[in-house]
């Protein structure tokens, strides 16, 4: 994507309406990001000592959510509209607007170092 293919976004609202706007317009892209992404998981996950599923991946994510919640609960509204509005879980948009973060977390968990 050249530098004349920016896109920019305005959205407005409280922290859901936000989220579901975002999930809305940039649906195919998210679910695109998270195939890739659940891919990149599950190879990373094998690579580190057990492959997961994709249906314990998504567990993994179910877990971390309520420190998300604890840590910002902003947050968690933001990215239960961004679910809505894309029509995925809550544990999808973890994995893919988490993804560098949540990988490390996938391959202690496949290494048996975590959960």
């Amino acid at each position: 994507m050249g530098g004349d293919d920016l896109r920019i976004y305005s959205f407005s609202g409280s922290h859901r309406d936000v989220g579901r706007s975002h999930g809305e317009t940039l649906r195919g892209e998210l679910r695109e990001s998270l195939r890739l992404r659940m891919e990149r998981c599950v190879d990373a996950s094998r690579r580190a000592g057990r492959e997961l599923s994709q249906a314990a991946i998504r567990e993994l994510a179910a877990r971390h959510l309520p420190y998300v919640a604890e840590f910002s609960p902003g947050l968690m509204d933001e990215i239960e509209g961004i679910a809505e509005g894309a029509d995925v879980t809550v544990e999808e948009v973890l994995i893919v607007g988490g993804y560098t973060d949540f990988v490390d977390v996938v391959c202690r968990s496949a290494a048996g170092n975590g959960f």
